[in-house]
């Protein structure tokens, strides 16, 4: 899924503060590749990633912006038996009531950053990134 290249005609998914913007099927491989969107204000209040929820998906973010979502963890990505690689990304503003303001990883998920920044963002238990 690429921006500039005609394949998707947006490039912000905007959950309006009211569901989780991006959810990948289980099983996407790292040729799924998600590229040049902005994630914003996605919000799972009351579970688990407000920008992107990985369960059992690996597909690589490049060039992307996960902002101003919400989650109790992992307010802008939560993995979850995923391995997603973030190339170029940035996580800013994001919020966790718990854990993992811009990124949570749990059971046995990992999310590697490559050239990618995380600004901190607010949460109540621990920092912008959360491994467990």
């Amino acid at each position: 899924m690429r921006v500039g290249e005609g394949l998707l005609p947006f490039r912000e998914a905007d959950g309006e503060h009211v569901a989780c913007c991006f959810h990948p099927h289980e099983g996407e491989t790292p040729a799924a590749a998600v590229e040049g969107f902005t994630i914003r204000h996605g919000s799972d209040g009351t579970t688990y990633g407000g920008g992107a929820l990985l369960e059992g998906a690996s597909p690589p973010f490049r060039s992307c912006t996960f902002t101003e979502n919400t989650a109790n963890q992992g307010g802008g990505i939560y993995g979850q038996g995923a391995s997603a690689v973030f190339e170029g990304c940035a996580f800013t503003a994001n919020t966790a009531s718990n854990w993992g303001g811009g990124i949570c990883c749990r059971y046995g998920a990992t999310a590697p950053l490559d050239r990618s920044s995380v600004t901190m963002g607010r949460m109540t238990f621990s920092s912008s990134l959360c491994a467990q």
